[in-house]
């Protein structure tokens, strides 16, 4: 389905059964996740301060956990995929034309949830967030946020900027080689050298499902079911020899990881970026089902019709002027019937 059917895809999810199974989708995918990794639980601000805080990394701050390992705080959230922009780029154009909620030079994907609850509490929880930002920035230094709209519908945007700069990057970092798969024809590579950037782990997005490859649906408890997701799903990070952004399609039930860090962006300014870091295809069966319900749409629709049929009533006759045939070798083929089955050559004596 195309980013282009919004519309069609919000009229189908406020369905009441469709909202609700959605809904369902979207707990059971948040069940996965640890409680220290759940969006939802930022919300909390006494929660938020007690267990994250912004460390500094070079030119940059990032949000990491209380627990004295200093590690980067990895977020996860569900909902509705209705935007996205990730490898593999076939073409020059799919990589530079970036609509107007997208970033330029970034992979992103677009979440919404219509008629539930969801984005607002992801955003709440970012909300709270930002405010922890602000406060170990120059007052009035950081950038505010900015709410993202599509077709009316309340979303929230992750992305990835595909390169860092070469004046950012750690001594130690080391560059990374995109695959075939990533990158089939070279474009982000090129992109990156051309404006002196830096393939770095820090900007891979991987891109896998999430879902059970079989039915688990006849397990009673959702918790055993949980487990069962967990067991049949791990390790499949792996589409086609490689991660592929091009299963990526507007309806999917997504679950994303996300990091925090505030970054310089000229004149003594600051952001807060919300970085992508994967997304979990989790569920498609909205994606089938309209597609199904598409097709049957156009069965029953006008459609341009090219009918090929050969001679008959209906049909012009053509007629072909045959060649008038000796009548002596008419009536020579007819008196040789009786010995045409006698062999050519007499048979041999003995």
């Amino acid at each position: 389905m195309s980013t282009a059917n919004l519309p069609a895809l919000y009229t189908y999810l406020q369905e009441e059964k469709t909202r609700a199974y959605v809904a369902d989708q979207i707990e059971e995918s948040q069940l996965m996740v640890p409680p220290f990794e759940k969006m939802e639980n930022l919300t909390n601000t006494s929660y938020a301060q007690a267990h994250f805080q912004f460390q500094q990394d070079g030119n940059v701050n990032i949000l990491v956990n209380r627990d004295g390992e200093v590690m980067e705080s990895v977020f996860s959230m569900t909902g509705v995929l209705t935007g996205k922009s990730t490898m593999p780029y076939l073409t020059n154009r799919e990589l530079t034309q970036i609509p107007a909620y997208g970033r330029f030079g970034h992979q992103y994907i677009a979440l919404t949830a219509p008629g539930l609850s969801t984005i607002a509490t992801i955003k709440h929880a970012i909300s709270v967030v930002h405010v922890m930002a602000s406060l170990i920035c120059p007052e009035g230094s950081l950038r505010p946020l900015t709410d993202l709209f599509l077709d009316g519908e309340d979303a929230v945007l992750a992305s990835a900027p595909l390169g860092t700069p070469a004046h950012h990057a750690h001594p130690d970092d080391t560059p990374l080689v995109l695959t075939q798969q990533q990158d089939p024809n070279g474009h982000v590579q090129q992109y990156c050298q051309q404006r002196g950037l830096l393939v770095l782990q820090d900007n891979q997005v991987d891109v896998f499902p999430g879902f059970a490859q079989g039915n688990v649906s006849h397990l009673r408890s959702r918790f055993v079911r949980m487990a069962a997701y967990l067991s049949t799903s791990a390790g499949m990070y792996d589409l086609h020899g490689g991660t592929s952004g091009a299963l990526l399609r507007a309806g999917q039930i997504v679950r994303v990881e996300v990091g925090f860090r505030i970054v310089p962006v000229g004149q003594g300014k600051f952001a807060l970026r919300m970085d992508l870091k994967s997304a979990a295809i989790m569920n498609d069966d909205v994606v089938a089902a309209m597609a199904f319900a598409e097709a049957a749409t156009r069965i029953n629709s006008a459609r341009r019709t090219i009918s090929v049929a050969g001679p008959g009533p209906s049909t012009i006759l053509a007629r072909v002027k045959r060649a008038k045939r000796n009548q002596a070798a008419t009536e020579k083929d007819v008196a040789d019937m009786d010995t045409l089955g006698d062999l050519p050559f007499p048979p041999a004596s003995t």
